[in-house]
């Protein structure tokens, strides 16, 4: 698993959508989406439903997300010692 594409994932989470999560990153939507695209490929299951403008959590996203929080900051705290 990608670790680049969980942090978008969770990005777009965190801000409530693929514009708000774009602004606050300084990228494009486009280039949120496709690493999220590519992990919903990987695991093989739909993790966001786009609602208008909004991104809702299935509830294999709510999983994944819960657990990708937990290994982005295992990551994190890795790559910090």
């Amino acid at each position: 698993m990608d670790f680049r594409r969980l942090r978008a994932f969770v990005e777009a989470v965190r801000q409530g959508g693929f514009s708000n999560a774009a602004t606050t990153i300084f990228a494009t939507q486009s280039t949120l989406r496709k690493p999220v695209k590519q992990l919903e490929d990987e695991i093989g299951l739909r993790l966001l439903d786009r609602i208008g403008q909004r991104s809702v959590m299935t509830p294999a996203g709510e999983v994944v997300h819960c657990q990708g929080l937990k290994l982005l900051v295992d990551c994190d705290d890795l790559l910090a010692e």
